[in-house]
């Protein structure tokens, strides 16, 4: 009876907790947004501060920190929000009516429930070959680039945006040039069944004054980190979602190169 009783203000002990963390995670990054001016060329810098290493070392923290995210659980919210968007698509704006054939594909269409999507952006995530911390924050820009209004997702189109939208987001998050061509390499290679269409599908992106205008700052891949986490949160949890599957952003080692001649990943599945 007394456990049950103190069940409860332990709880919301917790949440307090985890909040406040959140709060001094966000007002960090966005301290760092200024002192780079807005770069977002480099994410490393904002996992390494003090208020990092205590709350990795707070157990009570652990499971709602940057630190440690379950990147699969934040995958499957970020999955499940972009398949209802296929779903219920009716009408676009005219803009992105003018965008449809830019990413539309005999190849790479159909599907789209958040099973498909969740599958098709895991293969992409690990055809990039990066680190866990990078891992986790081309997953938050690729899916915050693709909240743009004028994009045409639709069940014909939502494989070439994504993989285009992985190809941005790593050039934004990876620091050096060479190892953000050397990602993007990779992801194409896999889908390299689709031929020219995707060099003239990231062209049209990339042209776009959305894309431009679209924020991947730290402060917020931060704030959609605990977005994300909020909505995973409310989901049934799957098999994936076990610490298993959980990814450091902050302390992975870098990726290793392929090795020369090693067979390249096989194309991804898109049927």
């Amino acid at each position: 009876a007394d456990e049950a009783r103190n069940a409860g203000p332990q709880r919301a002990s917790r949440r307090r907790r985890r909040r406040r963390a959140a709060h001094a995670i966000l007002a960090q990054a966005s301290r760092s947004d200024n002192a780079r001016d807005g770069s977002d060329s480099d994410f490393g810098f904002v996992f390494d501060s003090d208020i990092e290493l205590r709350s990795q070392q707070g157990s009570d923290e652990v499971s709602s920190h940057l630190c440690l995210p379950r990147w699969r659980r934040l995958l499957r919210a970020a999955s499940n929000e972009l398949s209802q968007r296929i779903e219920n698509v009716r009408a676009w704006p005219a803009e992105a009516e003018l965008l449809k054939a830019a990413f539309t594909n005999v190849d790479a269409a159909g599907g789209g429930l958040r099973t498909d999507v969740q599958r098709f952006f895991a293969n992409c995530l690990e055809a990039l070959d990066l680190n866990g911390r990078q891992t986790g924050f081309v997953l938050l820009a690729a899916y915050k680039l693709l909240q743009a209004p004028d994009l045409p997702l639709s069940s014909s189109t939502w494989r070439l945006l994504l993989v285009t939208a992985m190809c941005v987001a790593v050039e934004r998050v990876c620091s050096e040039p060479e190892e953000a061509a050397e990602a993007k390499r990779r992801l194409t290679w896999t889908v390299r069944h689709w031929g020219a269409r995707l060099d003239r599908a990231e062209a049209v992106f990339l042209s776009r004054e959305l894309c431009t205008s679209v924020d991947t700052r730290p402060s917020e891949l931060a704030r959609l980190y605990f977005e994300l986490r909020g909505e995973a949160l409310k989901m049934t949890p799957s098999s994936s979602d076990s610490t298993s599957a959980c990814a450091n952003f902050g302390t992975l080692p870098s990726s290793s190169p392929r090795p020369s001649g090693a067979a390249p990943p096989p194309p991804l599945d898109v049927e």
